[in-house]
């Protein structure tokens, strides 16, 4: 290969955004997440299997424990965009002092060994949501075009249809084949990772609009189709250069459910034997 075509090459994967989906899956892997790459889907509205740039996960799982083991999954489905102009969120306070993240994105649980409603404080508190204090309630690509189509919102989209997807099919995979007594919970969160400048904007105290660099910003993000009932999810929007430390806030989370999980299950346990 000559360093013409070598050049051309890679100026063609810098461009088409490979690059970008490359660089996200290695930050991912070398944060200790499984990440094989693009995932598939079922896309209910078009009625055809589509593509999602990246799909990742974090496993922890017990056999040992209590009867028939604990296994707890995190699912991250990802899609990646690069841009050269900045992405604006428009931002805004949490209304509410106790707002925050609880059960807003599909899962599916088996088994379990505790209500989970006692799993929200742990989504609550390892959250970029409690950490930013704030909600992005828009996006708004700068200088883009009248005429040119936004991509946050069809990225948006297909990430929340992905996870919808993997719950929908692999709930029912799972409990075909699962022990009775096995406990188990999946959670999945959509994410768009931009590589590109990303600000906020937020009406300050005097009128003004403040314009701020920001590394992430929470959505809670609504959206309903001809097959997709009207659902709440919540998405994050990640800056490339700042992956890292957003998976450092999901390891604390999946570390902080898996100890409950994992407690809860060994209590039981021992309240059975001791009848």
């Amino acid at each position: 290969m000559n360093d013409e075509l070598k050049n051309k090459l890679l100026q063609d994967l810098e461009k088409s955004g490979f690059a970008s989906e490359m660089q996200t899956m290695r930050t991912i892997r070398r944060a200790g997440w499984h990440c094989s790459g693009a995932g598939t889907y079922f896309d209910r509205d078009a009625c055809k299997t589509r593509t999602i740039d990246v799909e990742a996960y974090s496993l922890a799982r017990d056999w040992e424990v209590g009867d028939g083991g604990v296994e707890f999954e995190y699912h991250l489905f990802i899609e990646v965009k690069k841009a050269e102009r900045p992405w604006i969120v428009f931002r805004q306070k949490e209304q509410y002092e106790n707002s925050g993240d609880a059960w807003h994105n599909p899962y599916f649980s088996h088994n379990e060994a505790l209500s989970l409603g006692k799993l929200v404080p742990a989504l609550h508190k390892y959250s970029i949501r409690k950490d930013l204090g704030w909600l992005g309630y828009g996006v708004h690509e700068a200088f883009k075009e009248p005429q040119d189509t936004g991509r946050w919102y069809a990225a948006a989209v297909t990430a929340c249809k992905a996870a919808y997807d993997y719950v929908r099919i692999d709930s029912f995979k799972f409990l075909e084949k699962s022990e009775n007594k096995q406990t188990f919970l999946a959670i999945t969160q959509p994410v768009v990772v931009l590589d590109g400048p990303l600000i906020s904007a937020e009406i300050a105290e005097d009128q003004t609009v403040a314009l701020e660099d920001v590394p992430f910003a929470p959505f809670e993000f609504e959206f309903s189709t001809a097959c997709y009932e009207a659902s709440n999810y919540r998405i994050d929007l990640v800056r490339i250069t700042s992956l890292e430390a957003y998976l450092n806030v999901l390891k604390q989370r999946v570390e902080a459910i898996f100890t409950q999980l994992h407690d809860a299950k060994r209590l039981h346990n021992v309240a059975n034997d001791s009848r």
